[in-house]
C-alpha cells in the first residue's frame, strides 16, 4: 500500500485496501468478543470503504462494477462478524447489484454470505437455500470454486443440526471433509470433522486434554485414539476402561509435534 501510494498506482492501492480489508476481518476473528476484535473490525470496514470509493473513481472500473461488488460483499461479511445486521444487509444488497454472473467465485462468496446472514435470523431453510446455489454446483474443478463448495457443504451442515436433522448434517460435514482432503487443506478439513465428532459425545478425559486446542490438533487425536481401538478391537483385546488421562496428554504432544515437524499449519 505504501508502494501503490508513493507511485500513485491507483488500481494496485484498490486491490491493496481490499485485501487488507478482508485480511483485517479474518485477523479480528481469531479473538473473542472486546476490544481486539472490534478495533480489527473497524479497521477493516474502513479499507474496505476506501477500496469501494477507490474502485468506484476508477475509469477502467467505476462504481457499478463487479470487484466494487466485491468489496461490498466483503464489508458485508465484516459487519457480520461484528453482529451489526442492518449494515449487513445494506452491503449485500449493493453487493448483489453488481455480482450477478452465477460463474463467478465472488458471486458464489456472495451466496454463502446471504445464507449466513439466513442462519443467524433463524431461517433455516432460506439460508440452505442459498447454501444449495454453490454445493450443487457439479463439476467445479478450480481449487478456489472447489474450496467455497466444501465452505458451503460445511455451513450445510451447521444448518441441519440447528434443526436437528442430523443423517443430513452428517452427510454434509463428511462431504465439506472430503472436498477439503482432495485440496490438501487438513486444517480446514478439520473444522467439518470437528463437527462430526462432536456427534459421538466424546468422553470427558479426551475433551479436558485438546480443550483450547485447534480443530485439527482435536480431530487428529480423537483419530488416533479410534485407529488404536480398532485395532484392540481386531485383536479382540478390547480394553474395558477408558485410558488414564496422562494418554490423552501423550496424544495431544503427539500430535502437535508431528505436525510442527510435518509443516502441517493447524
Amino acid at each position: 500500500l505504501e508502494t501503490a501510494e508513493k507511485l500513485g498506482a491507483e488500481i494496485n492501492l484498490a486491490f491493496g485496501k481490499k485485501c487488507m480489508g478482508r485480511l483485517y476481518r479474518l485477523d479480528a476473528e481469531r479473538f473473542p468478543a472486546g476490544n481486539e476484535r472490534n478495533q480489527r473490525l473497524y479497521q477493516s470496514v474502513g479499507l474496505l470503504e476506501d477500496a469501494i470509493e477507490c474502485f468506484s473513481r476508477l475509469p477502467e472500473y467505476g462504481p457499478d462494477h463487479p470487484e466494487v461488488g466485491d468489496c461490498y460483499s466483503l464489508l458485508g461479511r465484516t459487519y457480520l462478524a461484528f453482529g451489526r445486521l442492518t449494515e449487513a444487509d445494506k452491503a449485500v444488497r449493493q453487493a448483489e447489484t453488481r455480482l450477478r454472473d452465477p460463474a463467478s467465485k465472488d458471486y458464489l462468496d456472495l451466496q454463502i454470505l446471504l445464507g449466513d446472514l439466513e442462519a443467524v435470523r433463524s431461517s433455516y431453510d432460506n439460508a440452505d437455500r442459498y447454501y444449495r446455489q454453490v454445493t450443487d454446483r457439479e463439476g467445479v474443478n478450480d481449487p478456489e470454486r472447489s474450496e467455497m463448495r466444501a465452505r458451503a457443504y460445511l455451513q450445510r451442515g451447521r444448518n441441519a443440526l440447528r434443526q436437528g436433522h442430523r443423517p443430513a448434517a452428517t452427510a454434509y460435514l463428511k462431504r465439506a471433509a472430503e472436498i477439503w482432503h482432495s485440496l490438501g487443506e487438513p486444517k480446514a478439513a478439520a473444522e467439518a470433522e470437528l463437527e462430526l465428532l462432536n456427534l459421538e459425545s466424546p468422553p470427558d478425559d479426551y475433551l479436558q486434554a485438546v480443550q483450547g486446542k485447534p480443530a485439527y490438533v482435536r480431530v487428529e487425536v480423537w483419530k488416533r485414539d479410534e485407529k488404536r481401538r480398532l485395532e484392540a478391537a481386531s485383536a479382540r483385546n478390547a480394553r474395558r476402561n477408558e485410558p488414564p488421562r496422562s494418554y490423552w496428554a501423550q496424544l495431544v504432544r503427539q500430535v502437535e509435534g508431528d505436525a510442527a515437524v510435518n509443516m502441517i499449519e493447524w
